[in-house]
């Protein structure tokens, strides 16, 4: 089973080849797309819109990509932030900005797609300016959510994942929005349908009905009406640039954490094993390169005391950067039927020490085991 993602011009999603025939119209059309809203995902790609296109409409907010980046020690922490404001510029994420995103935060497209693609608040396609949310779970099922869907799908014209000719209402199915007390819960955008009087007034007791529907699709039409021009929509909620934190948090005064200020693992996978000469033992782990040192010790009467056999500097171990295969003869195999342990430290540069687990290593009439 092989496939390969493309679309032509060295982009993500688009073509599928080998046997899953399906992937094709899953990404040509969206079905099953998690972000998508049933609009052709490829189609609704801008064709005049490039990288460069993409820089120079998230020029403004370059004190924000700034600062976002500041904020994390390793950029790519930084990603779903980034894609938000991607969204909040574009109101939607083309599939060239998702390529803008990954270079800012330094991940590869792939990987970058594969979020936009999990979570469903990001948008591959263009969506309504006002978009109702629905919760379908089971909580607002037992409300009358699905009368409720059905009612918005007749007066719209549309399915739910669907989007009104005049790009102004969308409908979408949502899980679990922790309004369940004034189920069937609304969204109209990211505002709560609390009340009949405005968006986010908790009035206890109150449920939305087909009549407020209508009755808010109108007071929306009329909005739009006065107002041509949809406002932007900040999804980062309104960034602090430079910000320490609040002033009364715990941590709210610590310096921005760097690259490698989690302490390295200690030794991992060590095991011990019958060296090539007789009667010697040869001992193996998995070390973290940020090590100075590791020691291994071995002991003869089950933990109560420990001696040295030897010690590797990771740094010294041939090979890429990442964790070290080390190893490590120790000359002295343990006589017929005793057990011996072994364990590994890792010696970090501050002259801390972080312990490996204890393996055993015995020789018996059978073998060594």
């Amino acid at each position: 089973m092989g496939f390969v993602f493309g679309n032509g011009a060295g982009g993500i999603g688009g073509r599928c080849y080998g046997r899953l025939p399906w992937l094709h119209q899953h990404y040509r059309w969206g079905v099953g797309s998690m972000s998508g809203n049933g609009i052709a995902i490829l189609e609704a790609q801008p064709q005049d819109l490039d990288l460069a296109g993409v820089e120079q409409r998230m020029q403004p907010h370059a004190e924000t990509v700034a600062e976002l980046l500041r904020r994390y020690p390793v950029k790519r922490a930084a990603l779903l932030q980034m894609l938000w404001l991607v969204q909040s510029e574009f109101a939607w994420i083309p599939r060239v900005a998702i390529k803008w995103a990954a270079r800012q935060c330094e991940v590869s497209p792939v990987h970058a797609f594969s979020v936009v693609e999990f979570y469903t608040m990001y948008r591959q396609v263009p969506w309504g300016r006002y978009t109702f949310r629905v919760c379908h779970n089971m909580a607002c099922h037992i409300q009358g959510a699905e009368e409720l869907i059905a009612h918005l799908e007749r007066r719209l014209s549309i399915r739910a994942g669907e989007t009104t000719p005049d790009g102004l209402f969308s409908i979408e199915r949502v899980e679990c929005i922790a309004a369940c007390g004034n189920g069937p819960a609304v969204q109209i955008n990211d505002d709560f349908l609390f009340g009949p009087d405005g968006l986010n007034q908790l009035q206890e007791g109150w449920h939305p009905t087909p009549e407020i529907m209508d009755d808010w699709i109108e007071r929306l039409r009329a909005e739009a009406e006065a107002n041509p021009q949809a406002p932007r929509n900040d999804e980062l909620g309104g960034i602090i640039l430079a910000s320490p934190g609040h002033p009364g948090a715990e941590g709210a005064q610590a310096q921005v954490q760097q690259t490698g200020y989690a302490k390295p693992p200690p030794p991992l996978k060590v095991a011990a094993k019958a060296g090539e000469e007789n009667g010697t033992v040869t001992i193996t782990w998995l070390a973290a390169p940020e090590c100075s040192d590791t020691l291994c010790e071995y002991s003869d009467d089950n933990g109560a005391s420990w001696s040295q056999c030897g010690n590797v500097v990771p740094a010294s171990v041939p090979g890429p950067p990442g964790p070290k295969n080390c190893s490590l003869t120790h000359s002295s195999a343990p006589a017929l039927g005793l057990t011996r342990q072994y364990r590994v430290w890792s010696v970090l540069p501050d002259d801390q020490r972080r312990v490996s687990a204890v393996v055993e290593y015995r020789i018996s009439e059978e073998g060594a085991s």
